[in-house]
């Protein structure tokens, strides 16, 4: 029996997969009704723009905002584009909020529950001088059976198992021939508040009174927490948005951003990503912390390693993986809510994951190399030929994509690897088999316990012969000539995560580089690369900017540490950038800027990333209003 067919993970499963949600990944002016798949999608139609709007999620397009405005904008044409600055979502949908923004006529589309009915108002801000129409179309989503009809002012879908679902409206239908739908649909004039609700019909203000009472509840809920409330929205919100429903495996995930998926054919999954959402989720929701973590397994390659990405297209990346964090974050989720079966569920394929980076990626000097293996094409993507065994494969697998570190690096096509005794891999490594460990002791698993002590004392020694004290940090070293590369980043800094580096070797690093405003320091904290080195000047991606993971892995290092100072530090400038970018502007960015600290400078950053909110778990840890 698979871990997806126990029975703890199939109530959850069908728990968390039930009712009315945005889980449509192609909009979040869609709402579906689950396991049914009966959606009520919105669109808008400006007649004096002579366009019809729909197909709004978080992310950037050919016609996307300037930079650092309020509003996202994604679509692939002028005629399937909506700004949309998400506002708050409850993770079991019973309340959303979004202000959609087109062509600078502001609507407020929120949702809200009521029993098992859903309810959705849109309220326009602005005045057309022919008022705008609002069309709600029913669909049925990923090949449901049912039936939809629609009547003078309102509309039903009949499912197979002869249930119904009707739709009414607040307001005379207005009918428009010409609209681009392709279901049943209803119309409604915009020049005052909208109402829809299914099972019955319910007046204007009966909606507006149910999801004003929602609205409440929900932000009752974030402002329990007192000064922290606005970061816990943020952190919330970011993973709420992009949680969906994948229907090829019936399941729930939370991709990194809904849009991401679009091209890949209904989603895409990275690995360390994937762990860090579902530990961002559990601060609040542990069903779909379960569910998101527990997926991820789903994914392994020859069931012996998580990938480093998969797509609906059927590409899975054959080749490499990415750094073993799910130990880590499955532990600490385990630490929160406390549930056994979560431990037995993770564990085998947890240990597998950890016996194939021993296996596959340990190199000459007893240390870990990133690596890439060959593989026959097996869809026709391009990446299948471009990546596997070659450096750029190998350093995908290190997650830092187009990082300085590996610039110069020659790749063994041999061995598959690196050359080059990697800090950052090795660290990571090492964290992962301390977590395995606690896991294995809480299960009672005495045997594969020391063996996986076994591996973190050699490990942690090799990684001790590493460190440089003319540098005052611990450096890769070539396998191939044994020379020390100089070239650091804020990885470097990792060996303070496994807990290898002594104190004052931590100090060190601390004064010489992570404070240094010449190398990592200043304002605006961590730079990947330290100011000090070539690339900072590129700010392009993995080249110069600050990224939300690095400063989260930094600061649970520097907690095991006698380091107060230098915690604080980092506490303050990820509380400043993500609370500015926040509350100004909706956003919690992929990455940041380490000049100006905002995320919206940059091509290469999302706007609404799920591991942006680890800046506010940073702080929530801090504060100890969430699990460290």
């Amino acid at each position: 029996m698979t871990l997806f067919e126990k029975e703890e993970f199939q109530s959850t499963l069908n728990a968390v997969a039930s009712g009315w949600n945005t889980w449509d990944t192609r909009s979040m002016l869609n709402h579906v009704l689950l396991p049914q798949g009966f959606a009520l999608d919105l669109g808008f139609c400006l007649y004096g723009k002579c366009q019809v709007y729909k197909d709004a999620h978080s992310g950037r397009s050919n016609l996307g905002p300037v930079q650092g405005t309020s509003f996202q904008t994604v679509g692939d044409h002028e005629a399937n584009c909506v700004e949309v600055k998400p506002g708050l979502h409850a993770y079991d949908g019973s309340y959303t909020a979004l202000r959609v923004n087109i062509r600078g006529i502001l609507y407020d589309v929120e949702s809200a529950h009521v029993g098992e009915d859903l309810v959705l108002l849109v309220t326009p801000h602005d005045r057309e001088i022919k008022p705008p129409v609002l069309f709600v179309q029913g669909k049925l989503m990923w090949n449901r059976p049912g039936t939809l009809s629609l009547n003078e002012n309102s509309m039903s879908c009949r499912f197979a198992d002869s249930s119904e679902v009707s739709v009414h409206g607040t307001k005379p239908v207005v009918p428009d021939p010409n609209l681009p739908a392709s279901y049943p649909y209803l119309t409604y004039e915009l020049d005052s508040p909208v109402g829809i609700s299914t099972g019955r019909i319910r007046s204007l203000d009966e909606i507006q009174k149910i999801v004003a009472r929602e609205r409440e509840k929900e932000e009752a809920r974030h402002i329990a927490y007192g000064e922290l409330s606005e970061m816990h929205k943020g952190v919330q919100v970011a993973q709420a948005w992009n949680i969906i429903y994948e229907p090829k495996y019936e399941r729930v995930i939370c991709p990194v951003a809904r849009s991401w998926n679009i091209k890949r054919l209904g989603y895409v999954l990275f690995c360390w990503d994937s762990f860090f959402t579902a530990r961002l989720v559990s601060v609040d929701n542990k069903e779909f912390a379960y569910l998101i973590a527990l997926e991820t397994f789903r994914e392994m390659v020859d069931d012996a390693f998580v990938p480093n990405c998969t797509q609906g297209s059927g590409r899975r990346s054959w080749d490499r993986s990415q750094p073993p964090v799910g130990s880590t974050s499955i532990w600490a989720i385990y630490e929160k809510w406390g549930d056994r079966w979560l431990l037995e569920a993770s564990w085998e394929p947890l240990l597998k994951w950890n016996r194939w980076w021993d296996s596959k990626r340990r190199n000459a000097l007893g240390l870990i190399s990133g690596g890439s293996h060959p593989f026959d094409p097996k869809i026709g993507d391009p990446a299948e030929t471009i990546q596997p065994n070659t450096r750029l494969g190998a350093a995908l697998e290190s997650a830092a994509d187009n990082g300085h570190l590996y610039d110069d690096i020659p790749f063994d096509v041999e061995t598959h690897q690196l050359k080059l005794a990697d800090v950052c891999m090795s660290s990571f490594y090492i964290r992962d088999c301390q977590d395995l460990r606690r896991i294995a002791v809480e299960l009672g698993r005495t045997e594969e316990a020391q063996e996986l002590q076994g591996r973190i004392e050699s490990y942690s020694a090799g990684l001790s012969q590493l460190w440089h004290s003319e540098s005052g940090t611990f450096l890769n070293k070539r396998t191939d000539s044994g020379e020390f590369d100089p070239r650091v980043a804020a990885t470097n800094l990792y060996p303070m995560l496994a807990g290898v580096a002594t104190q004052e070797q931590a100090e060190r690093m601390v004064k010489e580089l992570l404070l240094n405003p010449e190398e990592f320091g200043g304002e605006w904290l961590i730079p990947l690369s330290p100011r000090s080195d070539p690339s900072f000047k590129d700010q392009l991606y993995w080249r110069g900017r600050i990224w939300p993971p690095v400063n989260f892995l930094v600061y649970l290092g520097l907690r095991n540490y006698q380091l107060d100072d230098a915690r604080k530090a980092l506490v303050e400038s990820s509380k400043k950038m993500f609370l500015g970018e926040w509350e100004k502007n909706g956003s919690v960015w992929e990455n940041y800027c380490p000049l100006e600290g905002i995320g919206g400078n940059s091509p290469n950053s999302h706007p609404l990333y799920t591991w942006g909110a680890l800046l506010g778990l940073i702080c929530l840890i801090e504060e100890g209003a969430a699990v460290g």
